[in-house]
């Protein structure tokens, strides 16, 4: 998988993520007797997702060339990733 790519896939997830939070703090709000656990999981999502941002950032600003073994952790990462939150 190339940086550029491997970045793209990155901001999609992050994107989906950060809308899954969103919906989980709307859906939370929308009801007071919410468990505490929904926000908690919506705040975990966030900060994973801010985590993916800043790990997209790097791989477009950086001129590496990244081992294949990386390329290949940061694609199944990517994957389950992505599984999970769809």
């Amino acid at each position: 998988m190339e940086p550029v790519s491997l970045a793209a896939s990155i901001v999609t997830l992050t994107d989906t993520g950060f809308s899954v939070g969103k919906l989980l703090l709307d859906t939370y709000s929308s009801y007071r007797n919410a468990p505490q656990e929904v926000l908690e999981i919506a705040h975990e999502v966030n900060i994973c997702c801010s985590l993916m941002a800043s790990m997209g950032e790097q791989l477009r600003t950086c001129s590496v060339q990244y081992s294949a073994e990386f390329q290949q952790s940061v694609a199944w990462l990517l994957q389950n990733v992505g599984t999970i939150l769809l």
